[in-house]
């Protein structure tokens, strides 16, 4: 009898999770928690979401979270080296263009160095794409609000509005790193401003 083998083919595993510990803390079977889910939802799903050979989108964090009455914070282990931060709305980088909003959603971000005070901006506009391209994100430490040489920051200006670009010491401005040349400079003393923290992190779109 012959036996067909495939090259080059591996699972993939996808990043440890709590969904397991969590169904039994609340004495939930695999099909327990699949009902509570959606009718629709299989017990195959639920044991591949659990064992990491299935992703685990914001989508099935959400709907876990609801069926077992936790956070979606609770759902990611920490030994997999995510941290759940809060997208907070859109920052400008092309002109000062929205304020800081309430938080729309939470996302998991990778780093084992974050300390779970950051959060997540979204990127409207061209003028830093040398960093992350317009609809990318931007993970902001509001602890980090000195201005270092070269570094990017989300700044607000006195209106409440908010826009992300590089600090440059000499002169003194804040400035974009595009590829439109049509972006300018913006002079610090010019008008005041506030740091809301150092850009440490850039992530591309969730959807």
């Amino acid at each position: 009898m012959s036996r067909v083998v495939y090259i080059g083919q591996m699972s993939r595993k996808y990043a440890a999770n709590n969904i397991r510990q969590l169904r039994k803390e609340r004495g939930f079977t695999m099909e327990k928690l699949a009902l509570a889910i959606a009718p629709d939802v299989s017990l195959t799903t639920i044991q591949k979401l659990e064992n990491g050979s299935m992703g685990l989108s914001l989508d099935w964090m959400l709907k876990l979270a609801e069926a077992l009455g936790v956070s979606v914070h609770d759902i990611i282990s920490e030994e997999a080296g995510f941290r759940m931060l809060p997208v907070l709305g859109s920052i400008a980088a092309s002109d000062f263009a929205e304020a800081l909003e309430t938080p729309e959603r939470y996302i998991p971000v990778p780093g084992d160095n974050l300390t779970g005070r950051e959060f997540v901006l979204r990127v409207d506009g061209d003028s830093m794409d040398h960093i992350v391209a317009n609809g990318g994100y931007v993970v902001v430490d509001p602890d980090r609000v000195q201005l270092v040489d070269g570094k990017p920051y989300a700044i607000r200006n006195e209106f409440g509005e908010t826009t992300f670009k590089r600090y440059s010491a000499n002169p003194p401005q804040l400035e974009p790193m595009s590829t439109n040349a049509a972006h300018q400079p913006i002079l610090v003393g010019a008008s005041p401003f506030t740091v809301i923290g150092r850009i440490v992190r850039t992530l591309q779109e969730f959807e």
